[in-house]
This record gives structure tokens, C-alpha cells and sequence, in this order.
């Protein structure tokens, strides 16, 4: 399809694309999202994610690096560049846009559908009212990079979808599956492995954990970490448990993004030595 261009930012498609950047209400109805950036557009081309529409600043569009998006089998646009710095979520050095398919989310546990001898599908991770986008972003490119299979996230989670969590991910959102608005009581009453939250109550440290069996990892909010509910519906878990980080009493407590690499690196750790 050629490339069409767009001088004016009363342009249906533009306001369109800036509704989908600005309102996650847009994204979930639509069941679109919109990434920025090079590498994100080749994360996204790598793991074959259904692209609707791509936007090029004009002032690039002539480079050889966007030789692949003139002919292409869906909707090009050539955007002025003032019009396309008012677009990007980001500050600078984004040239490209583009508005994908949200992929379709999980329904069952992931660890009743994977082989559990495989360290890259026996974590699966459960988010609960993680606000900063920044946090949420890392943490799902931490469980990527970690192996997890799955993300649950829970009601009040900052939008999975935004370009601000898109980028802190890094690409991380196509290599994991992801699901919103978990019910915790229902995915833990039909949770086959594990359950592990973390807690500065209990005594039992992460490193007295043995941690070779499917596990579904909790993390709470930033500043009230897992509500009470959740950390009774761990405890009463069949296999459910609390462990603490060991750390220096210089600070209360690490980031919910820290604390999650400590503890599904340790657990893929203790896998790989199995191995």
C-alpha cells in the first residue's frame, strides 16, 4: 500500500492514533495499542504482532531505513513533523509510529498448559495495583527475561498497554503472555504449583526456599505491597508461602521491580543448577 501523506492535525487518522496514544479507555475498546520507536517496531515485527497502521515523521521518511514501509500490506502515512512530535508520548529521537492488534490474553494458568521441566515455563508472575507505568514496564521485561511463561495482572494495574509501559518493556509484552483484571482468590483456588509472595513478617528467607516446582509470584503495590486478602489467600494456599529478601536495615524495603528480579532469578537459578 503507498504511503499517504497528512499535513493536517484535525486528520481523522491522526486524531485516531492521538486518541489511542493518550486514552486507555480508546486502547481497551479497541483492543489496539501504539508503539514508538525502532525498537520496539522490531520486537514487534520479529514476533509477527498484527500491525493496522504505520506513521512516519516526514523528515526521515525519505532514509533508507524506511525503504520497507513503502510497500507494504497495510496503511502507511507520511506525518509532518510538527504534527508528529505533538503524537509521541516520548520527548525526542522517535521517527516512527505504529497501531497494533493487542494480542489476546490468557485465560487458563499458564502452568497447567506447559511442560514443568522447562525452566523458561515454570514462573508465572501476578501483579497487584502496580500505578507507576515506569514500574510495570520493568517488571514485565524482568519476567521475560527471567523465563516467566504468564503475567496476571490485577484491577487498579496502570494500563499494560500504554506507550509509557510499551517502552519500559523493551519488547518484553511479546515474548510473555499477558492477562488484566484477575480475580487472585479464582486464580489461586486453581493454581496447581506454588504460590510465593513476599513479606517483611515472615522469617522464612528466600534463600531456604526450595524453588525447582511451578511457582505463580505475587508483588504488590509500591507503597502498600499485597492487600491483606491476597496474603491470606497465599497462606492458606495448599502450597502457598511468604519469604522475606535478606537485605542490609539500611532501607525498609527494595522496589517491587527489584525485589520481583531478586526472587525469579533466584528461581531460575535453582532450576538451571538442576539441570
Amino acid at each position: 500500500m503507498t504511503a499517504k501523506y497528512i499535513s493536517s492535525k484535525d486528520n481523522l487518522k491522526v486524531r485516531a492514533l492521538k486518541a489511542l496514544v493518550e486514552d486507555a479507555r480508546e486502547r481497551r475498546a479497541q483492543k489496539l495499542a501504539v508503539l514508538e520507536g525502532h525498537h520496539l517496531v522490531q520486537a514487534a515485527r520479529q514476533a509477527n504482532v498484527k500491525i493496522r497502521q504505520t506513521f512516519i515523521a516526514e523528515s526521515v521518511f525519505e532514509g533508507a531505513e524506511f525503504l520497507a514501509w513503502r510497500q507494504t500490506d497495510h496503511e502507511v502515512f507520511v506525518v509532518s513533523d510538527a504534527i508528529f512530535r505533538s503524537l509521541s508520548a516520548l520527548s525526542q529521537g522517535v521517527s516512527i509510529l505504529q497501531v497494533f492488534e493487542q494480542p489476546a490474553e490468557v485465560t487458563a494458568p499458564l502452568s497447567q498448559q506447559n511442560d514443568h521441566h522447562s525452566n523458561t515455563k515454570i514462573m508465572s508472575l501476578y501483579l497487584e495495583a502496580i500505578q507507576d507505568p515506569g514500574n510495570l514496564g520493568t517488571l514485565l521485561r524482568t519476567a521475560a527475561a527471567a523465563g516467566c511463561g504468564t503475567v496476571y495482572l490485577s484491577q487498579h494495574c496502570a494500563d499494560v498497554w500504554s506507550p509509557k509501559v510499551l517502552r519500559a518493556a523493551m519488547g518484553a509484552h511479546f515474548s510473555i503472555a499477558i492477562t488484566s483484571d484477575v480475580d487472585f482468590a479464582a486464580l489461586a483456588n486453581t493454581w496447581p504449583g506454588m504460590v510465593l509472595g513476599t513479606s517483611l513478617q515472615t522469617r522464612r528467607s528466600l534463600y531456604a526456599m526450595p524453588l525447582n516446582e511451578p511457582a505463580l509470584w505475587c508483588f504488590g503495590n509500591e507503597g502498600a505491597g499485597l492487600s491483606e486478602p491476597t496474603l491470606d489467600a497465599i497462606v492458606n494456599h495448599a502450597r502457598g508461602s511468604l519469604v522475606f529478601i535478606p537485605q542490609s536495615a539500611a532501607v525498609e524495603s527494595l522496589n517491587v521491580a527489584a525485589a520481583a528480579a531478586v526472587c525469579l532469578f533466584e528461581q531460575r537459578r535453582q532450576v538451571m543448577l538442576q539441570q
